[in-house]
């Protein structure tokens, strides 16, 4: 009989992988995306991440970012059965929040009231915060500023950008408007007779409801 002779190996762990991209900086609600750089095809791909997160795959996507989702995220290799502990370098996210954005009740257009005040005083403020209203698209105003006017009715958007990190968010107010003239009637006591007895009258005024107009 022919026993051998035989040759055993033991053989090596898997090359730790290569993440891209190296860091990721997102905003709030934001997708991201991150992968191992070639990828060999015999490998398993194993996952970890902030708060317990696991998974499995070549790449893995986040979707809908939230805060909880920032933090360092790696991967291991298992080929033939040996794995390698981590990646070269594990990724780190920082999800960024949106800034604040406030607009008041803007009123309504009347003859009393032919202007109106856009009023967003209220949203983020800072050096690195910028603002831009718009109509249909359209820039009204002289732009980055929190305030602004109009006398036309329509829907307004304030655009509010964190330069810093990018991350944007808005909020759109309807203008309405009633240049609907009221309608105006009066009624006398005593049926609206003066005579030797009844020598003045009352006079009711009453007023119909005016109505709104807008969009």
């Amino acid at each position: 009989n022919n026993y051998g002779p035989y040759a055993i190996s033991d053989p090596t762990s898997p090359p730790p992988p290569t993440l891209t991209p190296t860091s990721s900086e997102v905003c709030l609600g934001d997708d991201f995306t991150i992968g191992v750089v070639s990828p060999d095809g015999s490998a398993t791909y194993t996952w970890s991440g902030p708060n317990g997160y696991t998974n499995t795959g070549t790449s893995i996507t986040i979707t809908g970012s939230s805060i909880s989702d920032a933090g360092q995220y790696d991967v291991s290799t298992t080929i033939s059965g040996c794995t390698t502990g981590n990646a070269t370098a594990p990724v780190t996210v920082t999800v960024n929040s949106l800034p604040t954005v406030s607009v008041l009740p803007p009123g309504i257009l009347s003859c009393n009231e032919p202007v109106l005040e856009l009023d967003g005083t209220n949203s983020e403020q800072g050096a690195d915060i910028t603002y831009l209203w718009t109509t249909t698209g359209a820039l009204i105003g002289a732009g980055n500023s929190d305030l602004d006017s109009t006398s036309v009715i329509g829907d307004y958007e304030l655009l509010v950008t964190n330069t810093t990190t990018g991350c944007q968010d808005s909020v759109t107010v309807s203008v309405i408007e009633n240049f609907d003239a009221p309608i105006a009637s009066a009624v006398s006591t005593n049926g609206g007779q003066i005579d030797c007895t009844v020598s003045s009258l009352s006079l009711i005024h009453i007023s119909e409801p005016t109505r709104r107009r807008g969009i």
